[in-house]
């Protein structure tokens, strides 16, 4: 493992967005701090087999990539653009939404391997120390903070942290051992496939296309080096039932829509169809004294909403600032942020909840009866203390 220190500030556990968002924020504001950032899987790098799903990063994303002060950093990776997405919701007809007439301008399609990647490439920069394909064996509390004992392979590393920061996604695997509760309002899985285009091919559509049907809806986006992810999000019962994880199935499913088997034209599968998690999911409490949580670890947002990054950039950064005021004796830091969190999560619930609502046609449909009823049998915008008034953007 051979760590630098056996004593730090903050200890970090995950390694994606949300983790190097916090770490990078830690230590742009205060320099000496000591922070080491854990993950538990083998770091990713660029190349054709790196494939990951969450490439969606919004317009209004670029002022906390200014705050973290990586804007310059990230214009030069040249990430592609975003001018739009595309919907048949609510019709079978697809309208367009440009973001030409956002006042925040165009977002992008991200390579999220290469993103976090970079991310990475950040936090180390500022001298935050890491390790990878590591994990958190055991925990105990002191009264300086906490007793860290952490693995990777066979080999024990015994630290110590006055503050841990949860960042370990919709797991929240340090939270949960400290008694929060992981509340689920709903069952949303994605299933979905990577293609590619050969060489040359002349791209008739670009940015992200949205198409409901009858059981859910469908996302598809072109993505760097000619590849292009089609998936389809429903409820677990129901694909399971419609076998959705099989190729054949898949495949099937896919051509009889009207918009994404178009874009579809000229492409071949270059990854077997996965399922993966996608549920709305808030987490109580989010925070206490000597931790915190971030990211989807914190608040899991529908992929509808197209904020995932958006949400592990600026959890991360108001979660450290959160860490900054406790080290410094200011425990209303961290009530500062649960506030914060509790009226972002208030927001989406209604944004959600408004944008099912406008699906009209399949009255008589699950999907669709649970997602017009769901949040208000989970009484979820009820749950938290009322916000200090702080603005929450939703982009869906």
């Amino acid at each position: 493992m051979n760590l630098k220190n056996n004593t730090y500030d903050v200890l970090i556990l995950g390694g994606g967005v949300a983790a190097c968002s916090a770490a990078i924020a830690l230590k742009n504001n205060a320099p000496a701090l000591q922070v080491l950032l854990v993950e538990r899987k083998p770091r990713m790098k660029d190349g054709k087999d790196a494939l990951r799903v969450g490439e969606s990063l919004s317009a209004h994303s670029f002022r906390y990539l200014q705050e973290l002060g990586v804007w310059d950093a990230f214009q030069k990776e040249g990430f592609d653009r975003s001018y739009g997405t595309s919907a048949a919701w609510g019709s079978s007809q697809l309208h367009h939404n440009e973001f030409l007439f956002s006042p925040f301008g165009y977002g992008w399609n991200l390579d999220r391997v290469a993103f976090d990647d970079f991310m990475v490439r950040e936090a180390q920069d500022r001298s935050v120390d890491m390790t990878f394909d590591t994990y958190l064996e055991a925990s105990k509390r002191t009264k300086e903070g906490w007793e860290i004992q952490l693995r990777k392979g066979d080999f024990r590393e015994n630290i110590t942290a006055k503050f841990v920061i949860d960042a370990t996604g919709k797991k929240a695997a340090f939270a949960s051992t400290q008694g929060a509760i992981k509340h689920k309002v709903d069952h949303l899985v994605g299933i979905y496939r990577f293609y590619e285009f050969p060489l040359g091919h002349a791209q008739t559509s670009q940015g992200i296309c949205i198409e409901s049907d009858e059981h859910g809806w469908w996302y598809s986006t072109h993505l760097s080096n000619g590849r292009f992810l089609v998936a389809y999000m429903s409820d677990a019962a129901i694909a399971r039932n419609h076998h959705l994880k099989k190729e054949t199935e898949f495949e099937c499913h896919v051509h009889t829509t009207r918009h994404t088997c178009l874009r579809l034209f000229g492409a071949k599968p270059i990854s077997e169809v996965a399922l993966g998690a996608a549920h709305s999911q808030y987490l109580e409490p989010m925070a206490q004294t000597d931790w915190l949580a971030i990211g989807d670890a914190a608040m899991c947002y529908d992929p509808l909403s197209s904020l995932g990054m958006f949400k592990g950039l600026s959890s991360g950064l108001f979660g450290a600032y959160a860490v900054l005021d406790t080290l410094k004796g200011k425990p209303e830091g961290v009530q500062k942020y649960i506030r914060l969190m509790h009226s972002q999560w208030t927001a989406y619930s209604k944004k959600r909840q408004s944008y099912y609502n406008e699906e009209k046609r399949f009255p008589n449909a699950a999907f669709w009866q649970r997602r017009r009823g769901d949040l208000k049998e989970n009484n979820i915008t009820n749950q938290f203390t009322k916000s200090d008034h702080h603005e929450t953007s939703i982009a869906i």
